[in-house]
């Protein structure tokens, strides 16, 4: 159904859709030190919303994703894999 793993052109057509209105003021609601973390993570949540639309409207979404920013930081298609997978298994 996901066709994964590694469904790279998928992927990199939710990036396009750049960042999400609902996320721009992220940094007020979910403060985080590193700037490479928090970037990784509003990019992950646009993707999602992307992906999923009602994504856009979970106001917990960055708490529940943050854990697998902070695990997975070397590979961004796999984070987002991972996520997507966790909702659709999961959720």
């Amino acid at each position: 159904m996901l066709e994964l793993p590694l469904n790279k052109s998928s992927f990199e057509s939710y990036l396009k859709t750049g960042v999400n209105p609902a996320f721009n003021i992220l940094g007020e609601k979910f403060p985080i030190k590193s700037s490479y973390k928090f970037n990784k993570l509003v990019w992950l949540l646009s993707a999602l919303a992307a992906w999923c639309p009602v994504f856009a409207e979970i106001d917990y979404l960055p708490k529940l994703v943050y854990p697998f920013v902070w695990l997975i930081q070397n590979d961004d298609l796999v984070l987002f894999e991972v996520v997507m997978s966790f909702f659709t298994q999961f959720c």
